[in-house]
């Protein structure tokens, strides 16, 4: 396989890897099945299903129904959007278009899901605009119901320029019964240009929007607050914060309620300053007492992880060259080394177990994307085999894994 491919493939990943997935019909009871108390040497059924494949390129699915989230780029489109196809498919893999988001300029990056319906954001060219060439971008709210098949569209920001968007933003967030999303954008003031972050925040049950939070920070960044990374675990919002008054800066991670009243503000100290650089981190997340930062290292992407222990965070361990899969119901995480056909499972304690994917009967294989929900893992694998190569879905239970089991052997 080229190298490039790869790469592309992978860049591709890391855009959806926040992305839900649901349980789907078992397709395949035929493989033979291994012992759960030994490493497997064949597919165990139990274990993992291969699913029908949509051939939608489809890079994500969300929803017991078998939604499908999926890119086309028309011929006559330039300006790098595209569309964003909502797919349903059955368990034979045929499809049905729920809807279609045009423009799409950037992909959702996480979803979050409050009832039966799931919500993601994307940035959009303006639909009423012929340019695709513009700068100008708007962000829009995406409302899927795979049970009543329904997509709506959202709009709630003005209209910007896209130099103009803040470079701090989160994937959708849910607390309460509000979908929340760091957003901000530079604008122009009497004192000079500013940065300016908030929480964005949609109540689902009024369809009102507001802003939390709100900060200001000089273009040159050296005397103002700036949120710069922000998560949810369902109840309490987590978000990183700089206080910079010149040299005399302080970096906090803040807790705050669903009504966004503040809790506590835990100050991060020097053994986790390079962790939490603004120009480093570029996730975060949290999971029981478990908190999750993926940055930039010198060393390569890391994922570090720490347990918030009272004014303290802790550090459990570090990972290098993972990627951190989360769901939209507060489950486990997964950690996946890509590239390595890793998957780790952690517990609450911050205790990592390591399962190694394998396909049956071919001579190289790697993840290229997955998502998550409850204790079932998608996965769709890259291939090659003999006379060729392609693509393959699978949902991996991961609640039916032997104690001792240190290898996943797919049907191939």
């Amino acid at each position: 396989m080229k190298k490039g491919i790869r790469v592309a493939i992978t860049s591709l990943l890391i855009v959806c890897l926040a992305l839900s997935a649901c349980h789907g019909k078992k397709e395949n009871s035929e493989a033979a099945s291994s012992s759960s108390n030994e490493t497997s040497s064949s597919a165990d059924p139990d274990v993992v299903e291969k699913l029908a494949t949509t051939g939608e390129g489809a890079f994500s699915y969300i929803g017991g129904s078998r939604v499908y989230l999926s890119t086309v780029m028309p011929a006559d489109m330039g300006g790098g959007s595209g569309e964003l196809h909502v797919i349903s498919a059955d368990k034979d893999g045929n499809t049905t278009d729920l809807g279609v988001i045009p423009s799409v300029f950037t992909l959702p990056v996480g979803i979050a899901k409050i009832d039966s319906d799931y919500y993601m954001f994307v940035t959009q060219s303006p639909t009423s605009d012929d340019s695709e060439e513009s700068d100008e971008k708007e962000k829009v709210l995406i409302r899927v119901n795979p049970e009543k098949k329904e997509v709506e569209v959202i709009h709630y920001s003005d209209i910007v320029d896209w130099a103009n968007l803040s470079p701090y933003e989160s994937s959708a967030q849910s607390v309460g019964r509000k979908v929340v999303y760091l957003d901000g954008y530079i604008t122009e003031e009497v004192t000079g240009k500013l940065l300016r972050t908030f929480l964005s925040v949609y109540d689902v049950d009024t369809g009102n929007w507001s802003r939390e939070m709100e900060c200001s920070i000089t273009n040159v960044q050296t005397k103002g607050d700036v949120l710069f990374r922000m998560c949810s675990d369902g109840e309490k919002i987590y978000a990183l914060y700089d206080d910079v008054n010149g040299k005399n800066s302080t970096t906090s991670l803040v807790v705050l309620d669903s009504d966004f009243k503040e809790l506590q503000r835990i100050e991060i100290g020097e053994d986790m300053w390079d962790v939490c650089n603004r120009s480093r981190v570029w996730r975060m997340d949290v999971w029981k007492d478990l908190l999750f930062i993926s940055y930039n290292s010198d060393e390569g992407q890391k994922i570090y992880i720490g347990k918030l222990e009272g004014d303290k965070i802790s550090k459990v361990t570090e990972l290098l060259n993972g990627s951190l899969v989360m769901d939209a119901q507060g489950s486990a995480p997964v950690l996946v080394q890509m590239d390595e056909n890793l998957i780790n499972t952690i517990s609450e304690s911050g205790e990592i177990r390591t399962l190694k994917l394998q396909m049956d009967g071919v001579k190289e294989s790697f993840i290229s994307k997955l998502s998550l929900e409850g204790s079932t893992l998608y996965v769709n694998m890259y291939y090659e085999k003999d006379q060729g190569y392609g693509f393959a879905d699978y949902l991996i239970h991961l609640d039916k894994i032997g104690d001792n089991t240190s290898e996943i052997v797919l049907p191939g």
